[in-house]
């Protein structure tokens, strides 16, 4: 199953996912202990959620890591008349957890970018 979700993020296209970079911050314990496999499957669920008008919450994990997460999308709100969604990411990796909080705004080619 991972491999398939992984499969996923790998076909998509690059500038899809080249503003998503910034779902975790640099500066956070998520980036520390989240590998690169987490960060893509977050990164291919985020972009499912924020896709999906009835959709507020998705869950991703990683077998191989053992890490995982939730993925909650918040209030929506216009910024610079851009269509944007508070976003929670509830990251779980081995004994610790940690919460991070972004903005995700769609640019004006639909592409969801971190603000």
């Amino acid at each position: 199953m991972v491999s398939g979700l992984l499969k996923g993020v790998i076909t998509l296209p690059f500038e899809v996912v080249s503003g998503l970079t910034g779902i975790v911050d640099a500066d956070s314990r998520s980036a520390k202990y989240l590998t690169a496999q987490d960060v893509n499957l977050m990164q291919e669920k985020v972009i499912s959620l924020l896709n999906d008008d009835n959709q507020t919450k998705t869950f991703w994990q990683n077998k191989q890591s053992g890490n995982r997460g939730t993925i909650i999308k918040g209030e929506a709100s216009t910024r610079h008349k851009q269509k944007c969604f508070h976003m929670s990411f509830n990251n779980h990796f081995g004994k610790e957890k940690e919460t991070l909080k972004e903005l995700m705004c769609a640019d004006d080619k639909g592409l969801w970018k971190v603000i």
